[in-house]
């Protein structure tokens, strides 16, 4: 995985402690078997379209990316166990501590940006 940050179009950093997904096993994997997410945490997973919560201990907010990096969707407290959740506009999907999209005042049409670490 690849470490950085994901910064909002106004310079804020919306998680400082951010892993950028670089392989299959890691995309499949996702946040499966973190039993805490820390507040400035996030998981980018590209290529990604859809996620789920099956055998997840933690509940998430997921903002869904076009290929532009311009949120398409974003789904607030999905719950362990919830149903899949699929966007067809999205290439790539980050996942946060649930509240964190709230907290961040993040909204559709916004453009997010990975910088390396």
């Amino acid at each position: 995985m690849i470490q950085g940050k994901i910064v909002k179009e106004d310079g804020s950093v919306l998680a400082s402690s951010t892993e950028f997904t670089t392989s299959f096993f890691e995309r499949a994997k996702g946040l499966l078997g973190k039993k805490v997410l820390q507040p400035s945490y996030a998981l980018w997973i590209h290529p990604c379209n859809s996620i789920h919560m099956l055998f997840m201990s933690v509940s998430i907010d997921a903002i869904f990316l076009d290929s532009n990096n311009v949120i398409t969707s974003i789904k607030y407290r999905l719950k362990p166990f919830c149903l899949p959740v699929i966007d067809l506009k999205a290439r790539s999907v980050i996942e946060l501590p649930a509240g964190t999209v709230a907290s961040h005042g993040v909204g559709q049409g916004e453009k997010l940006s990975f910088v390396a670490s």
